[in-house]
């Protein structure tokens, strides 16, 4: 009886979440054919980087505009209908604006959205912004790479994206920053712990994974290095050091928290 009433408050704590991120509140955005979905854990980085990375997505896209919506991952744990129901919102807001391209700095985004398209027959690209990144690293002024090395995590939910994982290493060698390869990497990359909300639903369990990634990681190097941030929070939890890709680019962020997506959020037009 216990755990079953322990399960219910982790999947409401889930709920009310998602309740938040799909309120009128929080989908905000103008109405342009090319969006920037930055996601629920890249826009804690706040609007400096947010900003900073729409502002090399113009000169690619110069229509491109920026919203603040969840790509409803943690809703698919919860019951069916709740999942359908918020992933109808993003289609609305979609559709209602023409969307043709999205441009997404998160990997579960990415997956999540290329689902939507399939499912509901809609007809727009979803393209991940380190592709863009990696072709107007030129244009940015000044890098932020470290002295330490840093070592490569790839999310596990895109690891036989190669053309990702390939653009990724390109960046860094670009910018000039010194990384090593952990023993399971690219398609054998292990899962950070946070999968399926795993963190919330099975903490023990993620805790697990997740030291046992740290610990084969930091083998390579102390500094952890990923284009996922919940895969960097998930890591942050068991005491790594980590760094965002995005961060060697434009600057580390001193602060990475909820009240920056708020911030972040108030700034745009409501739908």
């Amino acid at each position: 009886m216990k755990e079953i009433k322990t399960m219910n408050i982790k999947r409401l704590t889930i709920k009310i979440n998602q309740d938040f991120a799909f309120s009128k509140f929080m989908m905000r955005g103008k109405k342009s054919k090319s969006i920037f979905f930055p996601g629920c854990s890249f826009m804690k980085f706040g609007n400096e980087i947010i900003y900073k990375t729409l502002d090399v997505l113009r000169l690619e896209d110069e229509s491109i505009e920026v919203c603040s919506l969840c790509c409803a991952y943690p809703s698919q744990v919860l019951d069916k209908e709740y999942y359908k129901k918020n992933r109808e919102k993003i289609v609305r807001f979609l559709v209602d604006r023409n969307v043709e391209r999205i441009y997404v700095a998160c990997p579960n985004c990415y997956n999540m959205l290329e689902k939507l398209k399939n499912d509901y027959n809609l007809n727009f690209s979803v393209i991940m912004l380190y592709k863009i990144l990696n072709e107007k690293l030129s244009t940015i002024d000044r890098y932020y790479p470290i002295n330490d090395k840093v070592v490569i995590h790839d999310p596990c939910i895109i690891r036989n994206d190669v053309t990702t994982q390939n653009t990724i290493r390109e960046i860094l060698e670009k910018i000039g920053q010194k990384y090593a390869e952990p023993a399971n990497t690219k398609e054998n990359t292990i899962c950070c712990g946070n999968i399926n909300m795993t963190h919330i639903l099975n903490p023990k369990l993620a805790n697990t994974i997740c030291k046992k990634r740290v610990d084969e990681l930091n083998e390579k190097a102390e500094v952890i290095m990923s284009y996922c941030n919940g895969c960097l929070y998930s890591f942050r939890k068991c005491n790594a050091k980590t760094i965002h890709l995005i961060e060697l680019i434009f600057g580390k962020q001193d602060r990475d928290t909820f009240y920056n997506r708020i911030k972040f959020t108030r700034g745009l037009e409501r739908c």
